[in-house]
């Protein structure tokens, strides 16, 4: 229920989306008109926005567009935080639509109900399987329900009960009553062969808030996102140095990302071809992504490049095959002349207003363009580490710790300046660390 993915949907004004929520569906010129109507009131709180949404969900109309867009206002109506709609969100419970149900409960959890009755009824659905049933212990934890621990206990009882569901009843158990049951179970779920499992083991962990467990999920292979949410979550604020953990030794591994630093998963019985390989590249499942990155590294470039060259116009639209060439192209030696240029181009439209400032492919561009061009991109640092400009702390980062590496740069105090007083302390302290060392050299 995270706000995720990009903002693409065309603009509506208010008034717009208000009139296209007071219009019959059968009259709309797209049945998706609803939802996007809703997802843009978010942006104007309101009580014209409020009452609109509210009318939404009294609806007794149950058609597909409907629904969809009923779930979105279930959700804005909670994050624009009108606790009295509660009882309202509460019938939704009883939907015969899962993601309308699912909905409504992470809503409840959001707005910290207290309706002893709701509390019962989200516990009931644990006993419905078509229910999204981590959810509904992640949200039973979070509004503290207690009586829920037998039902959540039971489900680490059933072998065929997924690792996802498994490690959020670890994690409630943990959380509701300091009981550790079974939280070594969480290890074998981070070497799961399911991405989406290894996702959620890196959540619960930072639910249960144990550092310990820090460095596993920092070699699990899951995108870069998951293991720096972790490092933030869980990591002492202001600290550089615990349990034998170094924060800029962390850092720089984790922003370096190189595949040697991951614990991949066995998925190959034999070594896949080079072709094979490059395509695995544009997986979604990182853990074949890292695979293949540490296997195409050993290789020769030029079979490689070729197949990669050949689909460039697919690659430049792919966010995580990006990532991943970049990686490549910096983790290699003996590249041909054309293809640094392809690269050089590559990394500076990953840093362009084309995509989202928050993509994971923006610090392994600045890290990029400053191992092969340093001289050519100095003057761009003061921006890469500029808060409003590059408001993703990863990408300040990389830029620092290009900054630190290169002895070409007269006047790195001047620059370091401007991270001086940065809001994310990862960068803050990094930058502090970086004039120190200089100022003893």
């Amino acid at each position: 229920m995270e706000n995720r993915g990009f903002d693409n949907l065309p603009y509506l004004s208010k008034e717009e989306a208000l009139k296209i929520l007071a219009t019959p569906l059968e009259r709309l010129k797209l049945s998706s008109d609803y939802y996007k109507a809703v997802f843009h009131l978010q942006k104007y709180p309101c009580l014209e926005t409020k009452l609109a949404l509210l009318e939404l969900l009294k609806l007794e109309n149950y058609e597909q567009p409907i629904n969809i867009a009923k779930r979105k206002a279930i959700e804005v109506l909670a994050r624009l935080g009108y606790i009295d709609v509660i009882p309202l969100i509460g019938k939704y419970l009883d939907s015969s639509d899962p993601y309308l149900v699912e909905n409504a409960a992470w809503a409840l959890n959001y707005m910290g109900c207290e309706d002893e009755y709701l509390k019962t009824k989200l516990c009931n659905l644990l006993d419905d399987p078509k229910q999204n049933r981590r959810l509904l212990i992640q949200v039973l934890c979070g509004l503290g329900v207690d009586k829920a621990l037998p039902k959540i206990k039971s489900f680490l009882n059933d072998e065929n009960c997924p690792g996802s569901v498994s490690g959020a009843c670890i994690a409630a158990i943990s959380r509701l009553s300091g009981e550790k049951i079974s939280i070594y179970k969480l290890k074998e779920i981070l070497n799961s062969p399911n991405q989406n499992d290894r996702q959620c083991a890196v959540q619960d962990v930072i639910d249960i808030g144990d550092i310990n467990f820090l460095p596993l999920v920092l070699k699990t292979p899951v995108a870069p996102y998951f293991r720096m949410k972790a490092l933030t979550e869980l990591w002492p604020k202001e600290s550089k140095q615990i349990i034998g953990m170094s924060l800029f030794e962390i850092l720089d591994s984790l922003i370096n990302d190189h595949p040697n630093n991951i614990k991949i998963i066995n998925i190959h019985k034999t070594l896949p071809d080079t072709v094979s390989l490059v395509e695995d590249l544009f997986n979604p499942d990182f853990n074949k992504c890292y695979f293949a990155l540490n296997t195409l590294i050993q290789k020769t470039p030029k079979d490689i490049w070729k197949y990669l060259l050949a689909n460039w116009k697919r690659l430049e639209k792919d966010y995580g095959a990006i990532y991943f060439v970049l990686q490549l192209a910096r983790n290699s030696e003996d590249l041909d002349p054309s293809i640094i240029n392809q690269i050089e181009d590559l990394s500076i439209t990953s840093m362009s207003s084309k995509w989202p400032s928050y993509m994971k492919f923006r610090p392994t561009a600045v890290l990029t363009l400053m191992k092969f061009w340093p001289e050519k991109y100095f003057n761009e640092l003061t921006i890469w580490l500029d808060e409003r400009k590059n408001p993703f702390w990863a990408t300040r980062y990389a830029a620092l710790m290009s900054l630190e590496n290169k002895n070409i740069f007269s006047n790195k105090n001047n620059i370091l300046s401007i991270s001086a007083n940065d809001s994310n302390q990862f960068v803050k302290l990094k930058a502090e660390d970086i004039i120190l060392k200089t100022s003893q050299s």
